[in-house]
């Protein structure tokens, strides 16, 4: 019998904020008991820190040099095997949940046309966007529907999956794309209506921010815990979380260590949130009796300064440079054949995703692909190998050989 596969693809999640990775603080029962019954790689990066191109490199398994997207504002190329093609080839369903970003928007709007969903055949996605309590939904001709407002979107999610895995027929690929714990989109209009009460709040709490971060949406989601205003995350997750007590990393700039404090409640309880999704879809599963037949994969597109090696006068939230918090990213692999309870000390890259997850069913992705299929590693068959991986991005390459990031001039 083929297993299924199941893609848990969080957006922003850097693996220090996870509790089997050692962090105290951050609470992720359900990824550490993936860990504790499955594999961890401990040195899993992404190849390309930034939506976009992580995006289209996990669909095709070629890095943006040859798909086409370096940014977030690039297209992908379409002539190119994809991992739901690959898969599709070898009899399985397949099933996408969330945002895909491997497109620019078509007439303006985050409608992803079914000659732009790479082959995937049930469809529940969209172009790009993070508005967590509006999943957006459309109908036949592309037009925004809103019946999930007011509702926490990953919780959405998880139904539409469960409710599709009801009737999947043969053995299936699904890919579950949550928002979080990346910062919510807000619009101009929403800015000038937060603008007032959030300085208010910076100045009462002392998170010292300074007027440049309430300028635009993107300084202000990049730099104010938008929380303090409005809806991110269910408050049961926040109120697992005292900011006075959480710990800002040693490389936060101490005028920050305040700010970053409630920009941790916040990164936090989203991460909380989705690991007791994460443990629901497990237990449905095991409920369904398909669990022990599917490998379950966690992973991240790319990780979160959340204010480390940032200046006062800079905004405290994002990516897309080679420091340790926006490349390395959680990766967990749990199910039939995968050897349990092991951490793996190598390197991990994007571009070996898409070999190793055909690996990891039985089947080779074939030829073309420039990483590396690394399911014997993942099943215990191979030794741990020593390996260099490939890092880049618009304006700078660099590689990274499990312990050290060398930027290449």
């Amino acid at each position: 019998m083929k297993p299924n596969l199941l893609i848990l693809l969080a957006d922003q999640h850097r693996v220090s904020a996870t509790g089997y990775g050692g962090n105290p603080e951050v609470r992720t029962p359900a990824l550490d008991r993936m860990a504790g019954t499955g594999v961890s790689v401990a040195q899993c990066v992404s190849t390309h820190p930034l939506c976009a191109p992580y995006r289209a490199c996990l669909q095709t398994g070629q890095p943006g040099s040859v798909n086409g997207v370096w940014g977030n504002q690039d297209t992908i190329r379409r002539d190119l095997p994809t991992l739901p093609q690959l898969f599709r080839d070898q009899g399985y369903s397949t099933a996408y949940f969330g945002k895909c970003h491997w497109h620019e928007p078509m007439n303006g709007s985050i409608y992803t046309p079914p000659d732009w969903r790479l082959g995937w055949e049930h469809w529940k996605g969209w172009q790009n966007g993070h508005e967590d309590y509006d999943l957006p939904e459309f109908d036949a001709d592309g037009v925004r529907l809103h019946p999930h407002r007011g509702r926490f979107a990953p919780e959405v999610q998880v139904e539409q999956f469960l409710d599709w895995h009801a009737s999947a027929e043969g053995p299936w690929l699904a890919q579950l794309n949550w928002g979080p714990p990346h910062n919510p989109s807000i619009s101009t209009e929403d800015l000038d209506r937060l603008r007032e009460p959030s300085m208010q709040i910076n100045e009462a709490l002392g998170l010292g921010l300074q007027e440049q971060h309430f300028e635009t949406p993107w300084w202000y989601v990049q730099s104010f815990p938008q929380h303090l205003v409005t809806d991110v995350v269910p408050q049961r997750y926040l109120d697992m979380f005292d900011p006075e007590a959480l710990s800002a990393p040693d490389n936060v700039h101490a005028d920050n260590n305040r700010l970053i404090q409630y920009q941790l409640r916040e990164y936090y309880a989203q991460i909380a949130a989705l690991d007791d999704l994460n443990s629901r879809i497990l237990n449905e599963l095991e409920r369904r009796g398909e669990l022990d037949n599917t490998l379950v994969i966690y992973t991240s597109d790319h990780g979160d300064w959340v204010g480390s090696c940032r200046q006062p006068d800079q905004n405290c939230r994002g990516k897309g440079n080679p420091q340790e918090e926006s490349i390395r990213v959680p990766f967990l692999a749990m199910g039939p054949g995968v050897a349990q309870g092991r951490s793996l000390d190598m390197p991990l890259s994007t571009v070996d995703l898409l070999p190793t997850f055909c690996g990891l069913v039985g089947f080779d992705a074939g030829p073309g692909f420039p990483g590396e299929d690394l399911s014997p590693v993942l099943r215990g068959e191979r030794e741990v190998p020593e390996r260099t991986v490939a890092l880049e991005m618009r304006g700078w390459r660099a590689s990274f050989d499990g312990k050290t990031v060398q930027l290449e001039s």
